[in-house]
């Protein structure tokens, strides 16, 4: 198990950090911010639709095939419904174009493709080294498709586009190829009955990528391209941190079920969390400086909105997780629905106000308070509330002794001290927790 998460998290270390690498490169060669908005939007809107695709059904299909000996069969099934709903999201993709005349949109148009997809088999059937291998792939086409652009300062979003369709077309073959699964296709009118089943999952899965880049497809329309760029830059980073934390408790989902694996990756994905909260504040002036080459109040403050809004969903997250594993949806559902509609209208009543500046960034930290505060009144009889109480308590004894040794001691010495001191801790706690993890 550890050399399987080992493998993981290497793979997708590599192909986030030239992700954002390459943003960084293109920010640093002038890209416009109609540009950075278009990459942003056409990230979201891919997550927004690969969430409508989804709409519960993935949530279903993963905990059946964990627990069922006819996988083949949910696949199959799964995937029709999502094929034949891709049709009808094509036919959005048309209206919006034509009454938006927004290029964006474009990707709607290519639904099916992302439909095709099914890397959540492999999350769900314990091998999940195939679907980041694909995803990572993906990734590098993007990544090295900005470098291109960044190279020759040419900042074309129909080129961009289709190298973006090019990541599609990718992972929907691959992922087939690897499932070792011949699955017929066929057109079934009775798919939407059968997303009508879980619509409220599905609501819920547009409430996560909400709180990620989902946001930023619905700020566009409220907030200058300006905001929307810088947010996204921003967001980029935060997600990237998110996603590490996501990859922990997908690696070992079959295994959420069990009360004490649940709080040991909790206080792992706490210390990812907490470890980018304390880089966000102490050191946020030089990252951004050598990322984007910009150093300014306003993206540290952001900065420091998203970095607490993350601590503050790395709480118990993989314990919000096993609520679906469990088959306590009602939780899971109603926590996320709340979030959305507290982040969402705050989103919306800050586009209004003179702090229209920070309205995405405090949007994002209103609905993780909401989601966690939701779930904590949920299932605090579930977890040992004294453990994460003292694991939360060390944490804050630990960022009083930073933030004193700040003080006294230069930038670059005390960079080098929490670094030192944050591998550690990471080093002593999987060491003392190696059996339960290879478990």
């Amino acid at each position: 198990m550890i050399k399987k998460f080992t493998n993981v998290f290497i793979l997708t270390l590599i192909s986030q950090i030239i992700s954002l690498l390459s943003l960084s490169y293109i920010v640093k060669r002038n890209a416009t911010d109609s540009f950075l908005e278009f990459i942003a939007l056409l990230d979201s809107s891919y997550l927004i639709i690969n969430t409508l695709l989804s709409f519960g059904i993935i949530q279903i299909a993963s905990r059946e095939i964990v627990v069922s000996e006819k996988w083949e069969t949910v696949l199959a099934e799964t995937q029709n419904i999502r094929l034949n709903f891709s049709y009808f999201l094509l036919l959005f993709g048309v209206l919006l174009l034509l009454i938006t005349k927004n290029d964006y949109f474009l990707v709607f148009l290519f639904s099916p493709l992302i439909a095709l997809n099914v890397n959540y088999l492999f999350y769900a059937n314990g091998r999940p080294q195939v679907a980041t291998k694909n995803a990572s792939i993906r990734s590098f086409i993007l990544s090295f498709s900005l470098i291109f652009l960044g190279f020759f300062e040419y900042f074309s979003n129909k080129i961009y586009f289709c190298l973006f369709v090019l990541g599609l077309i990718y992972v929907a073959f691959a992922s087939n190829y690897e499932s070792q699964t011949k699955i017929k296709y066929k057109i079934n009118t009775a798919f939407f009955s059968k997303y009508s089943k879980s619509i409220w999952i599905g609501i819920t899965d547009l409430a996560i990528i909400f709180l990620e880049f989902g946001i930023l497809f619905f700020a566009t329309f409220f907030y200058r391209d300006t905001i929307v760029a810088e947010a996204y830059i921003l967001i980029k980073i935060v997600t990237i941190v998110k996603g590490f934390q996501r990859m922990i408790f997908q690696v070992f989902y079959d295994q959420l079920i069990q009360k004490a694996k649940a709080f040991l990756l909790d206080q792992i994905i706490l210390f990812i969390g907490f470890s980018f909260f304390v880089i966000s504040f102490f050191f946020s002036n030089e990252i951004f400086q050598i990322l984007y080459s910009k150093n300014n109040t306003l993206l540290n403050q952001n900065a420091l909105f998203l970095s607490i809004a993350l601590l503050i969903g790395s709480f118990i997250l993989a314990s919000m997780a096993r609520t679906l594993i469990i088959k306590k949806d009602k939780i899971y559902i109603r926590s996320y629905i709340w979030s959305f509609i507290l982040s969402f209208f705050t989103m919306l009543v800050m586009s209004y106000s003179k702090l229209n500046i920070y309205g995405i960034s405090i949007a994002l930290l209103v609905g993780e308070f909401a989601l966690f505060l939701s779930f904590f009144i949920s299932i605090y009889k579930d977890i040992d509330i004294q453990k994460y109480s003292i694991n939360i308590l060390k944490y804050c004894f630990l960022f009083f002794i930073y933030y004193f040794v700040s003080k006294i001691i230069m930038a670059q010495i005390f960079f080098i001290i929490v670094l030192i001191t944050q591998v550690s801790i990471a080093g002593i706690f999987l060491l003392e927790n190696r059996k339960l993890l290879d478990k």
